[in-house]
């Protein structure tokens, strides 16, 4: 396949570069306070059925996240989702149907400590990264392959095959916590496709949780979710009081 510009891998080891000794300063200057786990958060995005329909009207994109919290800080997650395409463009046929997964860790870039002491943050704002694939089951119809040489045409239906992909991404985005541990928040995502088992990436028209195909592709993500604090945390953020 295509390997993806490089341009792209150069402005994230700027980033990093940049960004990295900033977090290593910040840790200095606000230290963290047990207890390290602070609660799970399950999340449901209402913006990828519609974001799929906008690819085309058989497309069907389904996705929800689970994440935990670390010092209200750090956010390990996993994104699962599940994508049915059947589409048609110049004569030729594409269906594939496939889960697909992301896993990464979202970094809150709000202060969670305030003078030693733990902040009730409710909303804030983060940057993220995920590593995500999708081992799908693809086909391809009607497609016609001229002969140049001798004249006419030739019709291949390629079969379903199981193949997959595998592609990187940045996200940011706003979480807001806005009744009793009930969340709603949106974020965007620039996507980077890395690799696939199939003998060409332009065989895809959509790769399930990537999009259309392409090296680079953008989304964007509006989920609701709720999150289950322990008594701990209640207790260290003053929850119960500011409710």
């Amino acid at each position: 396949m295509t390997e993806p510009p490089r341009i792209y891998v150069v402005l994230i080891v700027l980033a990093l570069t940049v960004v990295m000794p900033v977090f290593a300063k910040e840790r200095e200057k606000t230290p963290f306070l047990s207890p390290l786990f602070r609660g799970v958060s399950v999340h449901f995005d209402l913006a990828s059925p519609i974001m799929g329909l906008t690819a085309g009207k058989n497309v069907y994109n389904y996705e929800a996240m689970v994440e935990v919290s670390l010092y209200d800080r750090f956010f390990p997650c996993v994104e699962v989702g599940y994508a049915n395409v059947s589409h048609t463009i110049d004569e030729k046929s594409y269906k594939a149907q496939s889960p697909f997964f992301r896993l990464g860790m979202n970094l809150n870039l709000l202060k969670t400590v305030k003078d030693g002491k733990a902040q009730n943050i409710r909303n804030y704002a983060y940057i993220g990264v995920r590593y995500a694939f999708a081992p799908m089951t693809y086909s391809i119809g009607n497609v016609v392959v001229k002969d140049d040489y001798w004249g006419g045409e030739t019709v291949i239906d390629y079969p379903a095959e199981l193949v997959y992909a595998g592609w990187t991404e940045i996200v940011g985005g706003v979480r807001i916590d806005f009744i009793a541990g009930f969340t709603m928040g949106w974020s965007v995502r620039i996507k980077t496709l890395m690799h696939t088992s199939a003998t060409s990436k332009d065989l895809f028209w959509y790769v399930p949780g990537f999009g259309k195909n392409g090296t680079t592709s953008f989304s964007f993500n509006y989920t609701i979710g709720y999150t289950f604090r322990t008594p701990e945390t209640k207790r260290l953020m003053n929850i119960d009081k500011a409710k």
